[in-house]
């Protein structure tokens, strides 16, 4: 059995996007249930402050609560005050649902520095997961096939592949200690990735979803002793694209995955 965690990123900078968010939370929940899965939501203090009910779903089916800044922020572009005060507000948004504060932090586009790490040492968290690579999956994306595909661009298909593949190698496999916190390194693609670009709107193809699935499953298997999946509640809660969350989950259940959450690697 692999020890896997199902990520969350709920971003409070497509709360004003035209679709229901919180329908998709509530979707994404709702699948949770059915199979008993606790999972990790990072999420942003906006959120909180705009689907609060949401949020304490989440609390209440016992899901683990992460930080993902206030407003999606860019982690790189705010000073050392700035990094404070919106991780400051977004603790106490969450504490206020959960009884205490977030010990994960998750960055908005994955992105760190040293000087992110020592406010997040300085403010108690524990665990961060912030570390990935392309997985060589996206060479294969649908949108990326030419049915009159010339020499050229089969070779640098391969190139591409050879180098995602080549860089998977030396990619840590599990999580460890690092900058004063465990770091969970993201060992699948992320939804976006995989489904592409895509109007939350509008249904994704077939062929994005099933390509979706087949990667993810593979993942599953390159994987060693531990495995996690990073999903977002807007994608992969819309339209028909819950679908590949359906089946996902329930390939890891077939595969008897051992769901944790990230508090339990500390």
């Amino acid at each position: 059995m692999k020890k896997t965690i199902v990520f969350f990123d709920v971003e409070a900078d497509l709360v004003s996007q035209k679709t229901d968010n919180k329908e998709c939370i509530e979707r994404v929940l709702g699948e949770l249930r059915k199979r008993k899965i606790m999972a990790a939501f990072n999420v942003c203090g906006k959120v909180v402050e705009e689907f609060p009910r949401q949020v304490e779903l989440m609390h209440s089916n016992g899901h683990e609560i992460s930080s993902h800044m206030y407003n999606h922020e860019n982690v790189l572009g705010l000073n050392e005050k700035e990094l404070n005060s919106a991780m400051q507000k977004t603790e106490k948004l969450i504490s206020e649902i959960t009884g205490s504060k977030p010990i994960g932090f998750r960055s908005p586009w994955l992105y760190y520095n040293a000087k992110v790490y020592s406010v997040l040492r300085q403010r108690g968290y524990k665990w961060a997961s912030n570390k990935r690579i392309r997985r060589a999956e996206i060479a294969e994306h649908p949108s990326l096939q030419f049915s009159d595909s010339n020499f050229l661009h089969l070779v640098n298909k391969l190139l591409l592949k050879t180098f995602l593949r080549t860089q998977w190698v030396f990619f840590p496999k599990k999580p460890f200690n690092a900058n004063g916190l465990r770091e969970i390194p993201l060992l699948s693609s992320m939804d976006g990735e995989l489904l592409g670009l895509v109007d939350p709107n509008q249904n994704s193809s077939l062929a994005q979803l099933e390509f979706t699935v087949n990667s993810l499953q593979k993942q599953y298997f390159q994987a060693e002793q531990h495995f996690n999946l990073t999903f977002h509640d807007w994608l992969i809660g819309s339209k028909n694209r819950i679908k590949v969350l359906q089946s996902t989950l329930d390939f890891l259940q077939k595969q008897r995955a051992e769901f944790i959450l990230p508090r339990e690697l500390l």
